[in-house]
């Protein structure tokens, strides 16, 4: 586990998933279907436990302009810059299962940590953070 600095706020338009964690992939559908280009888009998973217990999910991208989120119509999430504990997975896509597991390594490790709890994806690896505040 490493530490990484976000050095800015990041802006991100959201759609949220329907169920945690069956509807994930539905909820990025949604997000990737109303893009017209997704090839240089950076995705997010953004996960915030609720109240009544589960996790409320969203599956986000980074703005590209300003008020891009109004033009498709899509809910915002304000990624904080600040202090994150990370793990990187490499080629996630043969191993899903394993960003739960690392996400609860790493509450383990870190029971400090405060949501949001993020999932940066970056081609075919995930970088796994936790947030340590600011």
């Amino acid at each position: 586990m490493k530490e990484y600095t976000l050095q800015q706020d990041l802006h991100l338009m959201c759609v949220t998933a329907q169920s945690f964690p069956e509807g994930i992939g539905a909820a990025f559908d949604s997000l990737t279907g109303m893009l017209p280009d997704t090839k240089d888009r950076t995705f997010f998973g953004i996960s915030t436990p609720v109240k009544e217990g589960g996790m409320l999910y969203k599956a986000a991208v980074l703005q590209t302009s300003e008020g891009e989120s109004e033009q498709y119509a899509c809910d915002t999430f304000i990624l904080p810059k600040g202090k994150y504990l990370t793990e990187t997975l490499k080629d996630w896509r043969k191993q899903e299962d394993m960003i739960g597991k690392t996400f609860r390594k790493m509450g383990d490790a870190r029971p400090d940590a405060f949501p949001p709890i993020v999932e940066w994806y970056k081609g075919e690896d995930v970088m796994c953070m936790l947030s340590l505040g600011t």
